[in-house]
Parts: structure tokens; C-alpha cells; sequence
């Protein structure tokens, strides 16, 4: 297992949280309310109002009949949206506690250059 690591900020463009985002929604398909589920807020998103931004999330998507991929856009816009300190590191660790290591990893090699640990 790889650890965490961070951006450098030298050579990571101003938009690599949002492209991040949209890699990740390529490939979490329904797995995106899990996903929603582990990620962290500040400030701090209780339970209930997290369990709420799901069910509209779900069902503005059900209505305008959204891919998996559409909503879990959805999805991470309004993680960026209420998580002020929102990075992608936050996401990587978001899709290791799901046990995405493989997207993870993808995340890493694609937006991240160096190791927080070293």
C-alpha cells in the first residue's frame, strides 16, 4: 500500500482538485454515496445533513435521468462546495477507506508528486 502524498504546488494546475474529481467520478459509479459518506468537511457535516445531500443528490439525478458518472460529478462538487480545506490527498484517503486503493493509486499517479511521509 502507497502512502499519501501531496501536491506541488509547482507543477499542479489551479483546477487539479476539479479534474480529480472528474477522473474519480469516471470510475466510482454507484459507489458514490459510499464515497460521499467517508469524505471529510470543515467545517464538520453531520450524519443527517450528509444522509440529505444524498437523497437530493439522488433524486434530482433520478429525474433528469443522470448517469452514475453525472451524479457522482454531482456528488464531489458539493463535497468541494462545503469542504472549505478540500484537497486531493482528502479525496485519496476518502477512496482508500472505501477500499478503492486501485482509483487511489490512479489519483496519485495522475495529480500527485510528492510523499507526505517522506
Amino acid at each position: 500500500m502507497s502512502s499519501l502524498r501531496t501536491i506541488s504546488t509547482a507543477t499542479c494546475p489551479v483546477g487539479a482538485l476539479e479534474d480529480a474529481c472528474r477522473f474519480v467520478a469516471q470510475f466510482i459509479g454507484k459507489d458514490w454515496k459510499k464515497l460521499y459518506d467517508r469524505l471529510p468537511f470543515a467545517p464538520a457535516r453531520d450524519t443527517d445533513k450528509r444522509q440529505k445531500d444524498v437523497f437530493v443528490i439522488d433524486q434530482i439525478s433520478a429525474r433528469r435521468d443522470r448517469t452514475p458518472e453525472e451524479t457522482a460529478v454531482t456528488c464531489l462538487e458539493k463535497w468541494r462546495n462545503f469542504n472549505r480545506h478540500g484537497d486531493i490527498a482528502q479525496l485519496i484517503k476518502g477512496l482508500r477507506t472505501l477500499n478503492k486503493v486501485e482509483l487511489a493509486e490512479k489519483v496519485e499517479t495522475k495529480y500527485m508528486v510528492t510523499n507526505v511521509y517522506s
